[in-house]
């Protein structure tokens, strides 16, 4: 009797992470078919059985193990990374009342010494995470994951950032330079450490970027000046 009752406490426990996995990944579920995302699915939550108490984050290692699991096809393991960036960024938790904050940008710039504003580290929305690939995964997007083939390599990767934001996530294509730009200041390096460590920026470029991240809320403050 009790084994029975643990077999069925089993395959409850099975089915209710393999829906959670279904929720979170429905573009992987798109492209392996229904059976074939279960079949892989169920095998990964035997040979990795969770150690977490949510469910979300069940989801965590699916894309490492697809990577072990299908190495001729490592598009899967990126497509289900990007997933998983759209789940992370859903999960965090801010205080409600950052959505309204807002960093007085204007007073900023007119007390900070031009020379001090390049040492300053910058805030940045908490729900933002960074993408990149060889596989075109914007144009995977676009279409919803129809009719598309990654039987083929990007000449060169494209730049993503995933944002949440208002119960909405959605991603973001930059230019290389932009991208690595933004991640050096989102790792927490100051503005003119970030300069350095990118070839060439074109001041009026750069002041383009700063508008377009303080007009989508992408840069939300700054930590020291």
């Amino acid at each position: 009797m009790k084994k029975d009752r643990l077999n069925v406490y089993q395959r409850s426990y099975i089915a209710r992470i393999l829906a959670s996995l279904e929720e979170d990944f429905p573009w992987l579920l798109k492209v392996l078919s229904e059976s074939k995302f279960n079949f892989w699915m169920k095998n990964y939550i035997s040979t990795n059985p969770s150690t977490y108490y949510t469910l979300a984050e069940a989801s965590r290692g699916v894309s490492d193990y697809l990577l072990k699991s299908f190495p001729d096809r490592p598009w899967l393991a990126e497509l289900a990374r990007l997933e998983w960036l759209y789940c992370e960024t859903a999960h965090v938790r801010y205080a409600e009342e950052w959505e309204e904050a807002r960093f007085d940008w204007p007073a900023f710039f007119s007390k900070t010494e031009p020379e001090k504003i390049f040492s300053v580290k910058l805030q940045f929305c908490p729900t933002i995470r960074f993408f990149h690939s060889k596989w075109s995964f914007d144009e995977f997007l676009e279409h919803d994951g129809a009719s598309f083939s990654f039987d083929w390599e990007l000449p060169e990767k494209e730049y993503f950032a995933v944002i949440h934001r208002s119960d909405v996530t959605h991603s973001e294509r930059y230019e290389k330079e932009e991208w690595h730009f933004l991640r050096y200041l989102h790792e927490g390096f100051t503005i003119e450490e970030a300069v350095e460590m990118v070839s060439t920026i074109d001041p009026a470029e750069l002041q383009a970027w700063f508008q377009h991240w303080i007009k989508e809320r992408i840069v939300v403050g700054v930590i020291s000046a």
